[in-house]
């Protein structure tokens, strides 16, 4: 059942209003009234689609989280029809940088000492949606080690890589390539996989 139009725009408003914010002020400083007023939207329509500032930020990293699944679902469908865990790893991973440059100014206000929240939640959901897609090709005996650590070993080593990337002004195609080709050499060299095919 998709939502109505009014919803939808309501929500989107609100997002794009948190992440307006969030660039200028901590997470932990922002009130609901506060981003209703920069919404132009009533408390009650708040809190008729979202329990608490909290949840809006949810909501956003879930559009993030949403937005790269499809990426990288339509990137399978074009280029990995044999369904390749290398090759959806590198589109996963594509679809991640398109992710943060796409949202760089949001990315940017990501640290621990502004927002340690809205890093946590960002890094968690980048973290499930890794994890899901892994589960969605692979088995989770054939991972080298267990899934938790793997996921924790791709997200956070490759979210400080694109975030380095990101930082020292690399174009989206360069930190793309650099990033396929480290995928490339970790399941290649059977760092994730027990028997890499």
């Amino acid at each position: 059942m998709t939502e109505d139009r009014r919803i939808v725009k309501t929500k989107t408003e609100l997002r794009a209003t948190i992440v307006s914010l969030i660039q200028k002020a901590p997470f932990e400083k922002l009130t609901v009234k506060g981003i209703c007023e920069k919404a132009k939207i009533s408390r009650l329509t708040f809190y008729a689609n979202y329990r608490d500032k909290y949840d809006l930020l949810n909501d956003v990293f879930c559009s993030f989280q949403r937005k790269v699944l499809a990426d990288c679902h339509e990137r399978n469908r074009l280029n990995n029809p044999e369904d390749d865990l290398v090759k959806t790893s590198k589109n996963l991973l594509f679809a991640i940088v398109n992710c943060f440059y796409d949202n760089g100014e949001l990315v940017k206000a990501v640290s621990d000492e502004t927002n340690p929240y809205v890093k946590f939640a960002f890094h968690t959901f980048v973290r499930q949606g890794c994890e899901q897609l892994i589960l969605d090709k692979v088995k989770e005996e054939r991972l080298r080690h267990p899934l938790p650590l793997t996921v924790a070993f791709l997200c956070n080593g490759l979210t400080a890589f694109l975030g380095e990337c990101f930082y020292k002004g690399l174009s989206r195609e360069e930190a793309q390539s650099r990033c396929g080709e480290l995928i490339n050499e970790l399941l290649s060299e059977k760092v994730l996989l027990k028997n890499p095919e």
